[in-house]
């Protein structure tokens, strides 16, 4: 299988600076049962990730992914990246990630899973939830020397 190339770096051009209003275009380089993933949701189909693209850009005042690093074995890609972005509830706020995304034979994205801490990235910061994941990420985490 030959890999393919442009349609994710129009998939990726979209994704790094999502606007509410480029959600169809990004959602119509998909195909019809893309499944999405992250430590927060799992949906599959277009109008399912569409939805959480809706959804992310209506709760934060901005956001952006700034992709540092790239890896492709045939159709399937590695994205490692910083998300940045701002929340009325915490504030400007980011954290590290790493996206994997597979193409399927024509080229339409059909899994694009993002790996990533959500305690680190956002739960953390929630005021008395946040502390309390500190308070179990020192009780639990190794010792410095």
């Amino acid at each position: 299988m030959k890999p393919i190339s442009k349609p994710i770096d129009s998939y990726m051009e979209l994704l790094e600076a999502l606007k509410p209003e480029q959600v169809d275009g990004l959602i119509a380089l998909c195909s019809d049962d893309v499944r999405f993933k992250d430590p927060f949701h799992n949906v599959t189909g277009k109008a399912a990730y569409a939805h959480v693209l809706q959804d992310m850009c209506r709760k934060l005042e901005w956001f952006r992914f700034d992709v540092s690093h790239q890896a492709r074995d045939g159709n399937t890609w590695l994205f490692a990246w910083v998300f940045s972005a701002k929340a009325k509830v915490v504030g400007d706020f980011s954290f590290e990630g790493m996206s994997l995304i597979q193409l399927n034979d024509v080229g339409h994205v059909e899994l694009h899973v993002d790996y990533w801490d959500g305690a680190e990235g956002l739960l953390q910061r929630l005021p008395v939830l946040g502390s309390g994941i500190k308070a179990l990420r020192s009780a639990f985490g190794a010792k410095h020397v």
